[in-house]
């Protein structure tokens, strides 16, 4: 038998590997291009088309919470793929359909198409990040799952930092229409690099989960052979998840408060035009927030994997509360919109860890996928809605009733979140003497 091959990692450390920091480096790509179009990219996508169109600003965001809640069809198709042949099959299926709806978005002639091509890309893109990611996350990192989301998600921040001022510059450069290539071409590239490298499990890649090099190769491969097993035969189906009253709770409390973050940072230009400023502002805070969202979005991971994920969810959840509150009341105020852009920037970029690690928390490495098969549907369902629900209050009331509203959802997503054990129910290790 051969020697170990070195330590186990400590806690908290980012000890990753060198195959280990590959999956985090293009899973950061993974949801970098998850938000670049159907969520930050609204920002200028919607303005420049209520324009074109003539429509209000809720007759488009309407699509982006259709394709939401259509994610109830798209996720399970995507975990079924991603159970028979792997992540790398949903996540290079997904990002296919994601460049056929991304060049429609910018060329659309018609509302109709828009509206089709918007609810395709935002059903797609679940595959290349919650699903994708998902299992990569618990079969890469099966203990340290917050860490790595915690890296992951740091193309979150970057896409909102990027994107629109990005958009807001090619538009009087190269045109509306142009700009799908800049985000198609980042997605070929993906796909290429996705099929020649990417490694759906470590012992594929010759690796270890977690980087844990405490063990002999065949040590690590013997468990991997039967860790395979125990997802094939997980008495966790969707019936018996959703079935489970902790499914619920997971599902309602992160959702709800991922809903208020995801129709704030969607409409926050908007929002701040609304509120007299210039477009070039807001357009400049998502900017230069950018560290901001990268240290949150690690931070989060960090406190996930320190003091465990509701500890950490709060922590989202007080930035995202705050930030309603200070941009609702005086977003009319330079300092207090630069104020409430940082907590919102912060908030999207961590609280997007958490709803997937407290499934893994749940449910253990080899009975996830069957639970966020469902529990991610039900999440997208309820954050999409934030979009929507949003640009219809302001339609209606204004961004200031608005934001307010969105903070009194995180306060009763508090209390859901406090009444969750998130003790595991599922299996992480296997039984050795088996």
């Amino acid at each position: 038998m051969s020697e170990t091959t070195g330590k186990k990692p400590k806690a908290g450390s980012s000890n990753f590997g060198s195959k280990g920091w590959f999956i985090i480096l293009i899973s950061i790509v993974y949801f970098y291009l998850s938000t670049a179009v159907t969520s930050d990219g609204l920002n200028v996508i919607n303005n420049y088309l209520v324009g074109k169109f003539s429509v209000s600003m809720s007759s488009l965001t309407i699509f982006a919470t259709a394709g939401g809640w259509l994610t109830l069809v798209s996720i399970p198709l995507f975990t079924k793929l991603a159970n028979a042949k792997g992540a790398k099959s949903a996540i290079i299926s997904s990002l296919v359909i994601f460049i056929f709806a991304t060049y429609f978005i910018y060329h659309a002639d018609s509302l109709i198409v828009y509206g089709i091509a918007m609810t395709l890309g935002c059903m797609a893109v679940v595959g290349f990040s919650m699903v994708g990611t998902g299992l990569l996350g618990a079969n890469w990192f099966p203990t340290k799952k917050g860490l790595y989301m915690g890296w992951a998600t740091f193309g979150i921040p970057i896409s909102a930092a990027s994107v629109s001022i990005m958009q807001q510059t090619m538009i009087n450069t190269i045109g509306f229409e142009n700009i799908s290539w800049f985000f198609i071409g980042i997605a070929v590239l993906t796909i290429i690099v996705t099929f020649f490298f990417v490694k759906n499990n470590p012992e594929e890649a010759g690796a270890f989960p977690d980087n844990d090099q405490s063990m002999t190769k065949e040590k690590a491969h013997q468990i991997w052979e039967r860790g395979e097993e125990l997802k094939r035969t997980s008495p966790w189906d969707a019936s018996k998840v959703l079935h489970y009253s902790e499914t619920w709770k997971i599902a309602i409390g992160w959702g709800v408060l991922m809903m208020g973050a995801s129709g704030i940072i969607a409409q926050f230009v908007t929002a701040a035009v609304t509120w007299g400023h210039d477009i070039q502002y807001p357009i400049m805070l998502l900017t230069v927030m950018f560290p901001v969202g990268l240290f949150f979005s690690w931070f989060a991971g960090y406190l996930d994997d320190k003091f465990g994920v509701k500890n950490a969810t709060f922590f989202i959840a007080g930035l995202l509360c705050f930030g309603a509150v200070i941009a609702g009341l005086f977003g009319s105020n330079a300092i207090a919109l630069a104020v409430g852009g940082g907590c919102f920037m912060g908030a999207m970029s961590g609280g997007n860890n958490l709803t997937m690690s407290v499934t893994g928390s749940k449910f253990g490495r080899y009975d996830f996928n069957n639970a966020w098969a469902v529990i991610s549907v039900i999440t997208r369902i309820i954050s999409s809605t934030g979009i929507i629900l949003v640009s219809l209050i302001a339609d209606k009331f204004g961004y200031t009733t608005s934001y307010l509203a969105v903070a009194v959802t995180v306060i009763i997503a508090s209390f859901v979140i406090k009444a969750t054990d998130v003790t595991c129910v599922g299996r992480s290790v296997v039984n050795e003497e088996e």
